[in-house]
């Protein structure tokens, strides 16, 4: 995993940096502090114009497709801002129905707050995940729904949401840029042989290979595909890995003692100018102390009595539903999307040093990379009419 997170600029090629180092760390705080934190109540308004946005763009569309099209637009404004969402409709509920009982709208009301923040970002507690009814949130932002991207302020497109503002608790500058700029995207996390997305198990690998113009020659330790995303080979087994283009929001509230950054990261989907939740990661402060293996099991708490703990390798637990993985030649998980171990999230908590604390906490909706390779592997079947075959051809 150490190498393979990399953070693409404009000034550079290629920069290659580790996942919780000092650096990153470093890196992270400085930029924090070039956006000024947003209020809290900030959210619940941001939330109330996106429902608004969403209800006066569909209002006329009274046709089925206009309704599931609403239903999806609200979809996602309810996972921009989860906590946002919960405690408006709790609230709009208990008024309601306790309008003349004013002992039970009150302490009715008390409720929905303490339900607000079991979701609402907590800069007190060092496990930013948190479930609820199969959704999953980090740090106060669902990590669930596709969100359609304006492509400036002016576009009109009212349910969309400008990625160059805030977006729930994270500032999107960067996405945005990746997205409709000269930004090139960051392809990381997780690879999975392209042949374990379901349009291409029954594809000739030399089939695809020629497709996407990989020059089988010389076989290039990385190449990337406009349509696909980067491939990598691996000459120690002859194999592939796929990994799909991705771009970051980072946190722009207040955000504690015990972190030193929060990030997330979104799939980006440039032909449906779309973004899909992927995964969030939490740098702990030195002084968090907090021990890696406790960490874990306090995420795996949050997660289901379904999730369990694993030590990857020396100092790396991983939490999801099996404890059997795929790793690469530097031992990280790969080919998460195989049917028969597929975990919808996966957590993993990386140690600090030679110590037994944590230095960073990851959270990935696995279920979500999936479900967007097998959407890409789709597509591009489509673009280039391949063929099936019985089976796939090794090198």
């Amino acid at each position: 995993m150490e190498h393979k997170i990399k953070f693409i600029k404009r000034v550079f090629i290629v920069l290659t940096l580790s996942w919780g180092t000092e650096q990153v760390a470093l890196a992270e705080k400085q930029q924090l502090k070039v956006q000024l934190p947003q209020k809290a109540s900030q959210e619940r308004e941001d939330y109330q114009e996106c429902l608004a946005a969403v209800i006066k763009k569909y209002k006329a569309l009274k046709t089925p497709l206009g309704e599931k099209k609403q239903k999806v637009a609200l979809a996602g404004c309810h996972d921009r801002f989860p906590a946002a969402s919960i405690l408006v409709e709790c609230k709009r509920q208990v008024t309601v129905g306790y309008k003349d009982q004013p002992d039970l709208l009150k302490s009715s009301l008390k409720d929905c707050g303490n339900e607000y923040r079991k979701y609402a970002y907590d800069a007190k507690s060092a496990v930013p995940v948190a479930v609820k009814d199969n959704k999953a949130f980090f740090a106060g932002v669902g990590m669930n729904e596709i969100t359609i991207m304006k492509e400036s302020e002016e576009d009109e497109i009212p349910s969309a949401q400008y990625m160059g503002e805030n977006f729930g608790n994270f500032s999107c500058a960067p996405l945005y840029s990746t997205m409709f700029e000269d930004a090139l995207p960051e392809y990381t996390l997780f690879g999975n042989d392209p042949f374990k997305y379901n349009p291409l198990r029954n594809v000739s690998k030399d089939a695809f290979l020629k497709a996407i113009n990989y020059p089988m020659t010389t076989k290039p330790a990385s190449f990337v595909n406009k349509d696909f995303g980067e491939i990598t080979f691996d000459a120690k087994t002859n194999s592939f890995l796929n990994y799909l283009p991705s771009s970051y929001c980072f946190f722009n509230r207040k955000i504690g003692t015990i972190y030193e950054a929060l990030k997330v990261y979104y799939l980006l989907d440039r032909d449906s100018k779309s973004v899909i939740p992927y995964f969030g990661v939490g740098f702990y402060k030195d002084k968090t102390l907090i021990p890696s293996r406790q960490l874990a099991d306090e995420i795996k708490t949050k997660l289901g009595d379904t999730y369990v703990v694993s030590e990857l390798k020396p100092g790396v637990f991983i939490i999801a539903t099996h404890d059997k993985f795929e790793v690469d030649a530097e031992g990280d998980p790969k080919n998460l999307c195989q049917k028969s171990a597929l975990s919808p999230y996966v957590s993993i908590v990386v140690t600090r040093g030679a110590s037994n604390l944590a230095s960073y906490a990851l959270f990935a909706n696995t279920g979500n990379l999936c479900r967007f390779g097998d959407r890409v592997a789709s597509r591009f079947l489509k673009k280039k009419s391949l063929s099936h075959s019985t089976g796939n051809t090794a090198e």
